[in-house]
């Protein structure tokens, strides 16, 4: 996947002509809790209709001069078992990537990592009709399966399985903060008033509508606020990414925007590695030769070395995590059509000071209607979890060459046991 680069802000012009109203909401777990305000919203956000659409009436062409299309006599038809062809293949694509990654998880001489390390770090992206994408949700995910990655969501709109191995630590920089911050507001407020909002965090919600109808994804951190009949419903989401390009993010916000029928506004997050990261050490490399322990309990955070306040980190004189060379957050809301619009600047998370954070109304009258954001201790959480990400890379590099010693070792063994029967 291309690497994120920087390109033009969209600006608050609709992403999409409006759609009409209806309904869909979420999962939450985990209790927290915040005040309310009018900043984001002066009324009450338009309510959308995420049934089927009416359809367009074509517009009045009588006497409009409309040139003919030229007719290719000569007409390439796909033939039907092509189409089978190509989602079939699609479909063993995403199984085995899955297995694949499985497999290699499994400790002992079986692991085996078919590709790159690295390559799991970034979701598998693949376009899938909604039938498909059923048959390989019930086939890859079991319900007696509690393993939270390999994680599987679908953006049905884009008919596109995404499909996520390996959470990053850096994530956790930015999710752990808000949270704590939030909880912090609450502190003053009565108990009565703490249980009319819920925090959750990796939590799925497969509740989306009209063309987003088959969707299921599961936000970094979210925030549900309970209605008067006391039911929680989901109102604010955080969409962190690194691997994810500042694109994918914001269809992720389009969907949690048009296509839930209750969320009102999503924090985007992007973190930005610059160089992409590489595995420094070939994979015929002896770790101890390096000066690399193979005991991976040996493998800590605390002996990894920044160059610079948010890298490049190295250890053991590898690179292991590129410079962070930038991190901005984006809120996005409704507008009055109930489409996506970026609400205000982009905030360099970089950056000295502080931050102020607005909820707008969404959270219960009583609340704070924002918090404040200390971006120096984000940026001490940062650089922990910059220099946690470089540990687990060589965790993971000595891990895959022990798994290739040990398999070489067993062959070697059963060839020499076969020149002995011979």
């Amino acid at each position: 996947m291309d690497p994120f680069s920087s390109r033009d802000l969209p600006d608050l012009t609709p992403l999409r002509s409006p759609m009409p109203s209806s309904s869909s909401s979420s999962s939450s777990s985990s209790s927290s809790s915040r005040p309310q305000s009018a900043g984001y919203f002066s009324r009450a956000p338009p309510q959308r209709d995420l049934g089927p659409r009416n359809l367009l009436t074509p517009p009045d062409l009588s006497g409009a001069s409309i040139p003919s299309p030229s007719i290719n006599p000569v007409r390439k038809i796909t033939p039907p078992e092509e189409h089978l062809l190509v989602a079939e293949d699609r479909f063993r694509q995403a199984e085995r990537y899955v297995e694949e990654y499985r497999a290699s998880m499994k400790p002992g001489p079986g692991r085996d990592l078919p590709r790159p390390l690295e390559d799991y770090e970034t979701p598998l992206r693949i376009k899938m009709p909604v039938g498909d994408w059923i048959k390989l949700d019930q086939k890859l995910n079991p319900e007696e399966n509690d393993d939270p990655y390999p994680r599987l969501s679908y953006n049905a709109a884009t008919s596109t399985v995404i499909v996520e191995c390996m959470p990053s630590p850096l994530h956790q920089s930015i999710t752990s903060l808000l949270i704590d911050e939030f909880i912090e507001s609450r502190t003053t407020l009565s108990r009565d008033l703490k249980r009319q909002t819920r925090v959750s965090w990796e939590t799925t919600c497969n509740k989306f509508g009209s063309e987003w109808a088959g969707s299921r994804k599961r936000p970094d951190l979210s925030i549900a606020v309970r209605d008067t009949s006391g039911t929680p419903r989901l109102k604010w989401v955080v969409e962190a990414g690194l691997s994810e390009t500042y694109d994918q993010l914001v269809e992720d916000a389009r969907l949690w925007l048009e296509g839930h029928l209750e969320v009102a506004m999503v924090i985007l997050v992007k973190f930005c590695e610059s160089p992409r990261y590489r595995c420094p050490v070939p994979k015929t490399q002896d770790p101890e030769e390096l000066g690399i322990p193979l005991d991976v309990l040996e493998i800590d955070r605390t002996e990894v070395t920044m160059e610079g306040q948010f890298g490049p980190a190295t250890y053991k004189g590898h690179k292991w995590v590129g410079k962070i060379s930038e991190v901005f957050m984006e809120t996005w809301v409704q507008d009055a059509g109930g489409r996506a619009v970026r609400r205000g600047n982009r905030e360099d998370l970089l950056q000295a000071g502080q931050l102020q954070l607005s909820f707008g109304n969404i959270l219960p009258p009583g609340y704070p209607q924002t918090i404040t954001l200390d971006l120096n201790e984000f940026h001490n959480g940062l650089k922990e979890e910059i220099q946690e990400l470089a540990a687990h890379r060589c965790r993971e590099m000595v891990n895959d060459w022990l798994v290739a010693v040990s398999r070489m070792k067993s062959e070697a063994s059963v060839q020499a046991l076969g020149e002995q029967l011979r």
